[in-house]
């Protein structure tokens, strides 16, 4: 008898599974918490007086400054979630790989939850407050802050409103160029005293982002491979005018965005963090589901900057 004629033999499955799907969260990892106790949180942002460089008469008499007051801004938290049913008979058969089948699937949709937080920071969102019967409550993602420090195409306008009630619009995309990136960095030294320290961008925008040629002369510092059989094709650290940067790929932001971030002045506000929750019993199957409830917190929109309307060809 041959194997081909046998009836007996086990089949040969592995017990490894192999999920490769990407779920790196720059943003979320760089950038601070804070933990919330409505729906709607606020912070406060200020700004120095202007420079006055007038001279004072000898013996004058005192007088009061004009007072800058604080512009309080705020925010509002947006649910996201995910549901896992399975059944009970997938429950009591030998899954190869899986001890429990819904302890892998809660597994699983807690990874894709958290790639879904890390895209709504990311978006261009207005603030939506939400009300019975209206649109859901939203919160502002990082496209509705940034105002000042942006390099645009022409006919791209800025977000008018300082509290996250109003998207970009987005302009024709052009080529993403060295150029437009130093123009989005001297914005944000010209406005800010603490300057951002992570470039981030698209895989496209990534490969664009290596391939700037930076101060190209005779006397420029070549790093040279560490082996012979090695080429060195990226940028990592990209070191300008106003300070060093470190360049960051993120595979859940807009690709048409370059993001200029200070992760000192922005925060994920958790009103709810992850958490699990087993849902009513559906005839023979089980449910549960895995909730949070979060926003947006930009300190200070100046500390960071923006390329915006990129090419992606």
């Amino acid at each position: 008898m041959s194997t081909y004629d046998a009836t007996s033999i086990r089949e040969d499955l592995s017990e490894v599974i192999s999920n490769l799907s990407p779920e790196e969260r720059p943003f979320m990892e760089s950038v601070g918490r804070r933990d919330v106790s409505n729906t709607t949180y606020e912070w406060q942002v200020e700004s120095l007086p202007s420079v006055n460089t007038t001279a004072r008469e000898e013996g004058a008499i005192a007088t009061d400054d004009q007072h800058t007051a604080t512009t309080r801004v705020s925010n509002v938290t947006q649910i996201l979630a995910r549901n896992v049913t399975v059944s009970g008979t997938q429950l009591a058969v030998d899954n190869a790989g899986k001890s429990d089948e819904m302890s892998h699937q809660m597994a699983l949709i807690s990874r894709a939850l958290a790639r879904d937080v890390e895209s709504v920071l990311l978006l261009n969102q207005a603030k939506a407050s939400g009300s019975d019967g209206s649109p859901t409550r939203s919160t502002a993602g990082l496209g509705a802050w940034i105002r000042t420090n942006v390099a645009m195409a022409s006919d791209g306008t800025n977000p008018t409103d300082a509290v996250g009630g109003d998207a970009r619009n987005d302009g024709t995309q052009e080529a993403f160029t060295e150029t437009r990136l130093k123009d989005a960095l001297k914005q944000a030294y010209d406005n800010s005293g603490d300057q951002p320290s992570v470039i981030m961008t698209g895989s496209f925008n990534k490969q664009v982002l290596s391939g700037f040629s930076g101060r190209a002369s005779s006397t420029q510092v070549v790093a040279l491979p560490t082996n012979a059989d090695e080429v060195q094709a990226t940028v990592s650290v990209y070191i300008g005018d106003f300070g060093t940067y470190k360049s960051v790929v993120n595979r859940f932001q807009r690709a048409r965005d370059v993001w200029i971030v200070n992760p000192e002045y922005a925060k994920v506000a958790y009103l709810r963090p992850f958490e699990q929750k087993e849902l009513s019993v559906a005839g023979d199957a089980e449910k549960r589901q895995i909730t949070v409830e979060f926003g947006l917190q930009v300190d200070n929109e100046k500390a960071h900057a923006l390329v915006a309307d990129n090419d992606l060809s």
